[in-house]
């Protein structure tokens, strides 16, 4: 490492080359990355199994069509993972673009509880269904 003598100010300074400013810069990368995920990432604290179930209704003869309705509805299980207790907690899920709704009133630490959603007519046969949110409070 050499000094060179800056004229215009008078202050003596070191040079510092690009392959040290690279190994810095990754050290500052990897040390901003360690404290991510040890201290700022938030940590899960549900687990959440789920399956999409669908049944078809009776038909009716007496009925002006004979196309049986479909109905879909979403059940599972959730799992407290975390060392708190939950409460008033509401798993929402979209069903073709329907929002359904199942709800657990208490989950204590490392409880487990089973959950379904309230069921929603299909129009198709495959139906996408994705979870939305999982709201609840922690005591």
């Amino acid at each position: 490492m050499g000094t060179i003598w800056n004229d215009r100010t008078g202050i003596k300074y070191l040079k510092v080359t690009t392959m040290k400013k690279f190994l810095i810069f990754i050290v500052i990368a990897a040390a901003g990355y360690y404290a991510y995920e040890n201290f700022i990432k938030e940590k899960p604290k549900y687990q959440i199994t789920d399956s999409f179930s669908k049944r078809q209704a009776e038909v009716s003869m007496e009925a002006q069509t004979l196309t049986p309705r479909n109905y879909g509805m979403v059940s599972g299980t959730i799992k407290n993972i975390s060392e708190k207790t939950f409460t008033n907690i509401v798993i929402t899920y979209k069903i073709e673009g329907e929002i359904c709704e199942a709800r657990v009133s208490r989950l204590e630490a490392g409880q487990e509880a089973n959950f379904n959603t309230n069921e929603t007519m299909l129009r198709w046969s495959d139906p996408e269904h994705i979870l939305l949110e999982v709201v609840f409070d922690e005591e």
